[in-house]
């Protein structure tokens, strides 16, 4: 995760898995290195990518990783 915002410019990364289950850790902060890019932090998740009480496939999973978990503004085309 490290390389990935060191690589991409970020400050923060997110690693998410499928899981029956949502989860989120709180964001981990690697140390520091002297010289280098603003620290970096990394969080990791577990998400339900299926309809809640349902085996169908939740397609607005993306918009609702972004916008409610995450905060952000989704991504606009």
């Amino acid at each position: 995760m490290y390389v990935y915002n060191d690589y991409w410019s970020s400050r923060k990364a997110l690693l998410l898995y499928p899981a029956q289950n949502n989860f989120f850790e709180k964001d981990i902060d690697f140390d520091s290195i002297q010289g280098s890019n603003p620290h970096h932090s990394c969080a990791l998740g577990k998400v339900s990518i299926f309809k809640e009480g349902t085996s169908q496939l939740d397609e607005t999973i993306g918009t609702t990783i972004i916008s409610k978990w995450l905060r952000l503004e989704p991504f606009k085309s």
